[in-house]
């Protein structure tokens, strides 16, 4: 009998980022909720994945409301999960057919987590809200 690809769907409780105001938001947790959301885009771009639809429709925020007044960026840290869902364009940039693996292995130098500029570099629009506009540079 062949292999049958399978694909494993749970049920993600939770709100997506996208139906978020982050205007609404205090700062703080604005920038706390922001930080989860880039340092998972690095644990998957490191573990040899390219997401390729990176978007806050595609980020579920587990765990305490994000629409809640009482929360705080310290809150935020420690009960706040981000989930990323939606992988069905994702690339495994190590998979032994894929088109430029051996370039990929060649330049993959990172032993440890890249810094979110080199990930970020510009590709930040459809977070907009997201970074206080004054804080922008400072921020990453």
């Amino acid at each position: 009998m062949g292999k049958v690809p399978l694909v494993l769907c749970r049920f993600v409780r939770g709100v997506s980022m996208g139906d978020i105001d982050p205007g609404a938001l205090p700062t703080g947790v604005r920038s706390a909720i922001l930080k989860k959301v880039v340092d998972a885009e690095c644990v998957i771009s490191h573990a040899g994945l390219r997401h390729g639809d990176y978007f806050p429709s595609n980020i579920i925020l587990s765990g305490n409301d994000p629409a809640d007044t009482d929360l705080t960026s310290k809150s935020v840290e420690t009960c706040l999960k981000v989930k990323v869902i939606d992988f069905n364009i994702a690339e495994v940039l190590t998979h032994p057919f894929y088109e430029y693996r051996e370039w990929h292995l060649a330049n993959s130098v990172w032993s440890k987590l890249p810094s979110p500029i080199v990930r970020f570099n510009g590709i930040m629009e459809h977070f907009f809200g997201w970074i206080p506009l004054e804080d922008a540079n400072r921020w990453l």
